[in-house]
């Protein structure tokens, strides 16, 4: 006998095995999607070497993946390329981990226990270098402290502790003048035109001369600067030694004494350097003398040739004049005529005298000529009248133009003595020429000579100008690590290019 269907005597079992059967068909869907994924990793054809860097890359990124195959697609999974470039020490896992967990290898199937084996060496020589690397680090990071301790911080806090104990202070002192020239002229046209500054080449030499060797030793002569800086009170390295030579003594002035000039201003500045104030003054007050003693000496041979010469010129004008003095006074003494003008002056005024009575004489012949008949006496003795005034008004001027026997004429004489005058006017205007000649090369001589205008006198100081501890020891520094820098620059391009 055939019976109908039971129902279910539980329903909640009923339920139970639904959702059991539900799970079991997602699972098998997730593991069909699983199986078709890996088959298509599996159909690529990866080898070896690109599996397991993907496994590394896998474990990097914290995937937990079974095979190389699964690793793959779960990378892929992400986005990320399972054969992207990458560092392998840089996947390795974190060494904080135990040994065991950083070395255990999950099974891939596939692969045989050999490349397991080589799989896990590979790992442990991984960490090997990293182990290595990592401890290189350290003792190149210590190294490069070490030498910059030894090479650059020891020798700044050497001098830094040299500059604030050992060193000697050194007080320094300033002082600032012009280059000046006297005017030319005299009287109120020069205090009004006052004074005009010096050329830049007198400047330069003036710097020059006290930044040369002849002013150090002067200073030590008379001032005793090689003696003050050879104390034994002053540190080793400012003081020099008992038998220092020279040129060591004029390296250390230029160290001390130190000159600039600016063209802009025509300010020449001096700065002097000493172990004490008073010292830095003296030897400061010293060398201004010695620059005012240049700046006259510049020019003095210049100014006494001009002088010479225009003194030589002056003197040859008055020699010349008075020759030609001399010449016009032999011609009036041996002429006998003072003045040939005037003689010849007087002589005409009688020929002239003597003409007017001719004329005189003439018109009266010739009034008794005009009767019928005339007295012929008178006429006789107006002829001969005439005649004597013809006669004398002949012999005046052969006088002046003819020369006779022994004698020259007075045209001669006074041709001469005009010649001899007008050498003489000659001459009294070289004369002249020459005496305004010396007049203008004395006021150019005096507008040449040059002083010194001291602006800024030389003052004693109350506080030692070096050594700057702060600015020294920090130059120091920049010096010491520059050196630094460069010699490891340099070996390491050495060692680079040995290495290559």
């Amino acid at each position: 006998m055939t019976t109908g269907p039971q129902a279910d005597p539980d329903p909640g079992a009923a339920r139970r095995r639904a959702r059991q059967e539900r799970r079991r068909a997602k699972a098998a869907r997730r593991q069909a999607a699983k199986a078709e994924g890996r088959a298509g990793v599996e159909a690529e054809g990866f080898s070896g070497q690109q599996l397991r860097n993907a496994m590394r890359l896998a474990r990097h990124h914290g995937l937990a993946a079974a095979d190389p195959f699964e690793a793959v697609r779960q990378l892929r999974a992400k986005g990320i390329d399972p054969q992207g470039p990458a560092n392998p020490l840089n996947l390795v896992v974190d060494n904080t981990r135990p040994a065991a967990a950083a070395l255990q290898v999950p099974v891939m199937p596939g692969l045989s226990p050999a490349q397991l084996a080589d799989e896990q060496r590979q790992l442990l020589e991984i960490e090997r270098i990293q182990k290595d690397i990592a401890q290189r680090r350290k003792r190149s990071f210590s190294r490069l402290w070490m030498r910059i301790l030894g090479l650059v911080l020891l020798p700044t806090l050497a001098v830094c502790l040299y500059l604030k104990v050992v060193a000697s202070p050194v007080y320094s002192t300033t002082a600032e003048f012009i280059v000046q020239k006297a005017s030319g002229g005299s009287g109120i046209g020069s205090l009004l035109a006052g004074t005009s500054f010096g050329s830049s080449q007198e400047a330069v030499a003036v710097q020059r001369y006290i930044g040369s060797k002849e002013a150090m030793v002067r200073l030590a002569a008379e001032k005793g600067f090689i003696r003050h800086f050879s104390d034994r009170r002053l540190d080793p390295m400012a003081r020099l030694p008992r038998d220092a030579t020279i040129e060591r003594a004029y390296k250390l002035y230029l160290r001390r004494v130190k000159t600039g000039y600016d063209p802009t201003e025509g300010v020449m500045k001096l700065e002097v350097m000493a172990a004490d104030p008073a010292s830095a003054v003296e030897f400061a007050d010293a060398l201004v003398s010695y620059a005012e003693e240049v700046v006259n000496h510049l020019t003095l041979r210049q100014r006494e040739d001009q002088l010479a010469a225009a003194e030589r010129a002056f003197a040859k004008a008055e020699a010349e004049m008075e020759a030609a003095q001399r010449r016009v006074l032999t011609l009036e003494e041996t002429r006998g005529v003072i003045s040939a003008e005037a003689e010849i002056g007087a002589l005409m005024a009688r020929i002239s005298a003597f003409e007017t009575q001719l004329a005189q004489e003439r018109l009266e012949l010739a009034g008794l000529l005009d009767n019928r008949a005339p007295n012929t006496a008178r006429v006789s003795a107006s002829e001969r009248a005439i005649a004597r005034l013809e006669t004398m008004i002949a012999e005046l001027r052969a006088e002046i133009n003819d020369p006779g026997a022994g004698r020259l004429s007075l045209a001669q004489i006074n041709g001469d003595l005009r010649v001899a005058e007008a050498a003489l006017a000659t001459r009294q205007a070289m004369l002249q020429q020459a005496q305004q000649a010396l007049q203008g090369a004395r006021s150019e001589a005096e507008r040449q000579v040059g002083y010194l205008s001291l602006n800024v006198s030389p003052v004693a100081p109350e506080q030692a100008a070096y050594p700057r501890v702060a600015a020294n020891t920090a130059m120091a520094f920049l010096i010491f690590a520059g050196i630094y820098l460069v010699v490891s620059l340099t070996a390491s391009v050495l060692k680079e290019q040995v290495t290559n």
